[in-house]
């Protein structure tokens, strides 16, 4: 099975299965590559969010708990570092072995990433919402003369449904999932166009946007069977396309249109 060897230096398992972390190292650090989840097989691991030196801690993992899985499935950077809290031994899940646990167990392995995934994505909402929270308090604690609070204004992207013209805005996140309701995990998408769609053709995670660097993305979730396309053209898995005014967007056979503000 393939390896990705961790940003620092591990102990590798006799048996070479289990790779083992001294308390204190880094598993995976946000923004790398990801190849590999990781399952806890001994100790304690913490995931983080945040800049260097300051990150703030999301969860504390232990035996059982696992985690990676969002960038192995999804083929997008990390969204959290993870240490070692105690020595720890961890058990490397590349993607095909992955596909052969899915494919001994699909309807169990769904629910616990989903629920997984879910916790992990609030736990962000969480921390992104925190310092903007913050900095409202402080504004409104020293201002001699009490002002109305201002809202911070929603995200003016949006999708337009072609046939019906009805416009579903994009929720202002830096990553958003589209497709319809998940009955195995009772999870829903950021973007649910199910009601769009009289042919059954989106997959529960059919596809996700995210948001770099002032731009944003579309990109091809692996679970999608009927696939996304831009323009015309398939979104390849693993190969994001950041999305234009104006660029037709369909979501198996649910047609839209991006549109940005005006």
């Amino acid at each position: 099975m393939a390896r990705t060897e961790p940003r620092e230096k591990s102990r590798r398992s006799p048996g070479g299965d289990f790779v083992e972390f001294s308390s204190g190292q880094f598993v995976m650090k946000e923004g790398d590559r990801g190849t590999e989840m990781y399952i806890v097989e001994q100790g304690e691991v913490e995931l983080l969010h945040g800049a260097a030196g300051a990150e703030s801690r999301l969860l504390l993992l232990k035996r059982g708990d696992f985690f990676g899985e969002e960038s192995l499935v999804a083929k997008l950077p990390r969204l959290t570092s993870a240490r070692a809290v105690s020595d720890c031994r961890l058990l490397p899940v590349d993607e095909s072995t992955l596909r052969e646990i899915l494919d001994q167990g699909a309807e169990v392995c769904l629910k616990i990433l989903g629920g997984s995934s879910q916790r992990l994505r609030e736990a962000l909402r969480l921390v992104s919402v925190a310092p903007a929270a913050a900095q409202d308090t402080e504004k409104v604690s020293t201002d001699k003369v009490k002002k109305p609070k201002i809202k911070a204004v929603a995200s003016s992207e949006r999708l337009v449904h072609t046939p019906s013209g009805t416009e579903i805005k994009i929720p202002e996140r830096d990553e958003v999932k589209i497709g319809r309701h998940d009955s195995v995990t009772g999870t829903d998408p950021d973007i649910d166009l199910a009601e769009f769609d009289s042919e059954h053709s989106l997959s529960r995670a059919h596809a996700q946007m995210y948001r770099r660097d002032g731009k944003i993305f579309v990109a091809d979730d692996v679970g999608s069977a009927n696939g996304t396309y831009v323009n015309g053209k398939r979104v390849k898995k693993g190969s994001p396309v950041e999305l234009k005014e104006g660029d037709e967007i369909r979501f198996g056979l649910v047609e839209t249109r991006f549109h940005t503000a005006g």
